[in-house]
């Protein structure tokens, strides 16, 4: 899944959401299949990552680039 059709899956569970009253069942379930969606991307996001980085190493101003970012240059992971 890519980025742009993971955030249009997203947008569309948001406004599915909506149909429904915040304190039931439907709307955490939504909410927790979004939540779902977007730590699969991630998860995805850090392998390609990890892969591309076993050949190669990063400059000392890529790597305090990916920490500006809040990523860790080491593993691929958020630093937050």
């Amino acid at each position: 899944m890519t980025f742009d059709e993971t955030e249009k899956t997203i947008e569309t569970l948001n406004q599915i959401s909506k149909n429904y009253h915040a304190d039931s069942v439907e709307h955490e379930a939504i909410k927790c299949a979004i939540t779902a969606v977007g730590s699969l991307f991630e998860e995805k996001g850090i392998q390609r990552f990890l892969k591309w980085r076993e050949n190669r190493e990063l400059t000392d101003a890529q790597r305090t680039h990916l920490e500006g970012m809040g990523i860790n240059p080491d593993t691929g992971e958020l630093l937050f």
